[in-house]
């Protein structure tokens, strides 16, 4: 039985099963300095601007597809009578909760599919309890560290490149790995697409 629920609009809508796959995109909200010994990244706010939820329609069948996009159609509808309005996506298992507008819903219901998977696209306005903006945080602070270290140059050292050692100092970023069991995509400050499972 799946827990993952939309709430909010003309109707609740509860997922027959649990989500294949929850994924989302996020805008960073930097500043960058260019300074002698390097770039100097400041990491200002993160957002998260699209939500993504795939599911299949699993022994429901082709009836619970038809309830799938009976729901989504009475959603877009009620939006655009209501666009001051807001719906929630619940997904209690991961504490997910965002407050979030139907753009999307992309089904398949061809003859050799058996799963009949469909997928729906939100805009998001708000990560109510912050948790897929506190990953998205964690990883892209352990992606920046990646890139920290000091180079001697003709501004710092003896003009030779290399790494400095001694009693200078140096960073190692050790990386970081999402909590066991996390999934989700984002894209990153630098245009890239990460992947966590």
């Amino acid at each position: 039985m799946g827990v993952a629920v939309i709430t909010g609009g003309p109707s609740d809508f509860h997922f027959r099963i649990d989500p294949n796959l929850i994924t989302w995109q996020y805008r960073l909200n930097t500043h960058v300095d260019e300074t002698y010994g390097g770039k100097v990244i400041q990491l200002l706010s993160i957002s998260i601007v699209n939500l993504t939820i795939q599911a299949d329609s699993g022994n429901g069948g082709r009836d619970y597809l038809r309830k799938v996009i009976t729901f989504a159609r009475e959603l877009l509808l009620w939006q655009k009578n209501n666009p001051d309005k807001t719906i929630s996506f619940l997904y209690s298992p991961r504490g997910y909760h965002f407050v979030v507008h139907l753009t999307q819903l992309n089904f398949s219901d061809s003859l050799d599919n058996i799963t009949f998977p469909y997928s729906f696209n939100f805009n998001v306005n708000e990560d109510v309890n912050g948790i897929a903006t506190d990953k998205v945080m964690s990883a892209e602070l352990a992606r920046l560290q990646e890139g920290i270290g000091f180079k001697l140059s003709t501004y710092v050292g003896d003009g030779t490149v290399g790494p400095v050692t001694g009693g200078a100092v140096s960073t190692t970023a050790t990386g970081s790995t999402p909590n066991s069991g996390w999934y989700g995509r984002s894209s990153g400050w630098d245009g890239s697409t990460v992947t966590y499972e």
